[in-house]
């Protein structure tokens, strides 16, 4: 285990207050690592993973205990990661992160509660179905080259995740878990902890809650083959895209290369300002002025 606790937060101007205490951890996986035979296996997984562990067998939704003691929680599934993430008043902070950090060590995910939590991810699929900025997203992975990540089925539904898979012969269940063990490993995850406490304090909460986490010698997954994966016919041309609510956009999209190495430098922010900026001889300006 690797520690890099803050304790400077007025160096850094960061908003500790001693009321509230907050975790982050970050899994190394996300949907690119969906197995072919179940898209959307790890957002079902996200939702999975919460709902009781083995030393809190009876525990109810995390996030509506969070809420209890004053807090909020989120879970994010991304292509490459994914993200958990919980804020608390601070008196409730350690019994909240013992909770938190055991989903982590021994999640029950048990198969009564996977019926519970598909529904759940195909009501998500149906909000996201009607969403005109997601459908675009959708449509513009579907443009990468056959094979790639990009164009994987990310949400999943019920069709995805127990339909077909059952037609198949999968047994999702046993997917589920598999997909758990290989992918939630110690060493591909990162942990962020925001607290008003001495760097002691901080680590002995660390220590006595996540070092237990499995680390397994699964290798890290590698995209970097897939760093052009838009160059492609389809992609390079004129698309007009139906949306569901009225609305009449123009839309540029670039496939730019991996930027992971350069997030110190923070390209994307620089080009962005440059392409919003309104000011006289900036494009807006010019644009405006034809």
């Amino acid at each position: 285990m690797y520690l890099t606790i803050v304790t400077e937060f007025s160096t850094l101007d960061l908003d500790v207050s001693p009321m509230k205490s907050a975790v982050a951890l970050c899994v190394g996986s996300g949907s690119f690592s969906d197995p072919d035979e179940a898209p959307g296996l790890s957002h079902l997984l996200e939702h999975m993973l919460l709902q009781g562990s083995k030393k809190y067998t009876n525990e109810t939704d995390f996030s509506s205990y969070v809420r209890a003691c004053g807090g909020t929680y989120n879970a994010v599934t991304g292509q490459e990661r994914s993200l958990y993430a919980f804020d608390v008043k601070t008196t409730h902070f350690e019994d909240c992160l013992s909770r938190f950090s055991q989903f982590f060590v021994a999640p029950l995910m048990t198969k009564s509660k996977m019926d519970q939590e598909l529904a759940t991810v195909q009501c998500e699929y149906e909000q996201a179905a009607s969403d005109d900025s997601l459908r675009l997203e959708h449509f513009i992975g579907s443009l990468a080259a056959p094979g790639t990540p990009f164009k994987k089925f990310m949400y999943g539904n019920k069709e995805s995740l127990e339909v077909i898979p059952k037609r198949a012969g999968v047994n999702i269940y046993e997917l589920l878990r598999k997909h758990w063990e290989t992918n939630f490993s110690a060493h591909r995850m990162t942990l962020a902890i925001q607290s008003y406490a001495s760097f002691e304090e901080l680590e002995s909460l660390v220590r006595a809650h996540f070092e237990a986490i499995p680390k397994r010698n699964y290798p890290q997954p590698d995209y970097s083959p897939f760093s052009n994966c838009f160059q492609t016919p389809t992609f390079a041309r004129l698309h007009k895209v139906c949306p569901v609510k009225y609305m009449e956009t123009l839309q540029l999209v670039w496939s730019l290369p991996r930027l992971q190495q350069s997030y110190e430098s923070k390209p994307l922010a620089i080009l962005g300002g440059l392409l919003a900026d309104e000011g006289e001889g900036s494009i807006l300006h010019t644009l405006r002025g034809k």
